[in-house]
């Protein structure tokens, strides 16, 4: 599963959830029409994907403040997007929550220092430093 470019993520989506459910891991957005890339991570990659496949969530993120990822997708179209598992994480079963969080992150932060991705704006992995906000999230 890990390094699989699956390809066209509106027909990949059924696969995919297969294969990622009660995972938790380091993953990549890659556009096949300009080879720009995004790496995030996630506790539920699941969830993740059904979030990038929810076109009303990215247009409320996009309320919030201005994304690259989100904007490239609501751009090209699912159909222009792959989807790549970077590396699945399985922890034991004593770690805190924290510590959890701690090593998904240094994972993470490691695949963003070897691609670096076109489409992260900010490139310190769990960090939101450099997102641009909406003036109405501003205010609140």
């Amino acid at each position: 599963m890990n390094n699989t470019l699956y390809k066209n993520l509106h027909l990949a989506k059924e696969e995919l959830k297969i294969n990622i459910k009660n995972k938790t891991g380091i993953y990549q957005l890659v556009n096949l029409i300009n080879g720009k890339t995004y790496v995030g991570s996630s506790v539920d990659l699941n969830r993740r994907l059904n979030e990038y496949l929810n076109p009303l969530y990215l247009n409320r993120n996009l309320e919030k403040g201005n994304s690259a990822i989100i904007n490239a997708l609501l751009k090209y179209g699912y159909i222009n997007f792959g989807f790549r598992i970077l590396e699945s994480i399985e922890f034991e079963s004593n770690l805190s929550k924290s510590e959890r969080k701690n090593i998904t992150l240094t994972k993470e932060q490691y695949y963003i220092d070897l691609i670096k991705p076109d489409y992260n704006i900010n490139l310190t992995a769990g960090s939101n430093f450099g997102r641009i906000y909406s003036e109405e999230v501003k205010q609140k």
